[in-house]
């Protein structure tokens, strides 16, 4: 059962140099998008490695050092599966250049993994969803640490990326269409840590999940109604653009807040960029929107 809250963020008088940095990527999809028109139309293949290309190059600039990026890599799975494409993927530090080159990777090599398309539709939300699922189960987790924080978070972050949408709609009431679809895909996890990590339409919002490892068992009960419940539970959170005051717009710099948003997911495997993933979170504000709860009662930690 999902419960709708209000996450309130006190307004922020004057925009920070980090913020200001970041709000030229911004700028840069919005011209990318428009400069990719005429091959979209032609050859949408190519279209599409453009806009991977555009992804590729902000994390190129925003990445940690001895971070790297690649695009259209094969993940190698630690379970029954075959190797499947992703289409961009960051690597983390200690790999090693020649892993780097191969277009076969491990999960170990991967710091975080991204679907990319030029243009948002339901469709891709779905492949990316589908694809986070698949890359969690193509993970072996039996040698995880018992910490419950360990067990509902996965091992890196799974995003969906793209430049723009096609739906036709005012900005609020697309960003609502968007967070219903992520909702009603997620039903497809089976697990807190197998669902979508990060979503980021550059000209519309960022979407993010939060896990929490545990909730007490009065929690259980006061969000799932069930008075029958002894055990807390983990619970996820979808976090999305949509203000809480009526007729306030999603706020005009989506691509500064998935980079603020990559850092945090991040800092969980990479302790070292807490620091600075501190600074963006203080100096690259979210403004004030919703968050959508789902309860995992079925998994005790």
């Amino acid at each position: 059962m999902r419960q709708p809250e209000i996450v309130e963020q006190q307004p922020r008088t004057s925009v920070s140099p980090l913020a200001e940095l970041l709000a030229e990527l911004d700028s840069k999809a919005q011209k990318d998008y428009e400069n990719s028109a005429a091959t979209a139309s032609a050859d949408p293949q190519q279209a599409g490695h453009m806009a991977e290309a555009t992804w590729k190059s902000f994390l190129d600039l925003w990445l940690p050092a001895g971070y790297s990026t690649a695009t259209r890599r094969y993940v190698v799975p630690e379970t029954n599966d075959d190797a499947f494409e992703v289409d961009l993927v960051a690597f983390r530090p200690h790999v090693p250049q020649v892993l780097r080159e191969q277009t076969r990777v491990p999960h170990g090599a991967i710091a975080a993994a991204f679907l990319v398309r030029r243009t948002a539709d339901r469709a891709g939300l779905k492949d990316a969803v589908d694809r986070a699922v698949r890359l969690r189960r193509s993970m072996d987790r039996s040698n995880l640490d018992d910490a419950p924080r360990k067990r509902v978070s996965p091992a890196y972050p799974v995003g969906f990326l793209s430049l723009s949408h096609d739906w036709s709609s005012d900005p609020l009431g697309v960003v609502q269409h968007v967070t219903k679809a992520l909702l009603e895909l997620d039903e497809v996890t089976e697990h807190p840590s197998e669902g979508l990590d990060l979503c980021c339409i550059a000209d519309l919002g960022t979407w993010s999940r939060l896990r929490v490892p545990w909730i007490p068992p009065i929690s259980v009960r006061f969000m799932t109604g069930d008075e029958t419940v002894s055990e807390g539970c983990p619970i996820t959170v979808l976090l999305d653009p949509v203000a809480s005051q009526p007729n306030v717009l999603p706020p005009p710099n989506p691509v500064g807040i998935f980079v603020r948003e990559l850092y945090s997911a991040l800092e969980r495997a990479d302790p070292q960029l807490s620091e600075l993933a501190y600074s963006l979170r203080k100096q690259v504000p979210v403004p004030s929107g919703t968050a959508t709860s789902r309860v995992w009662p079925q998994i005790v930690t």
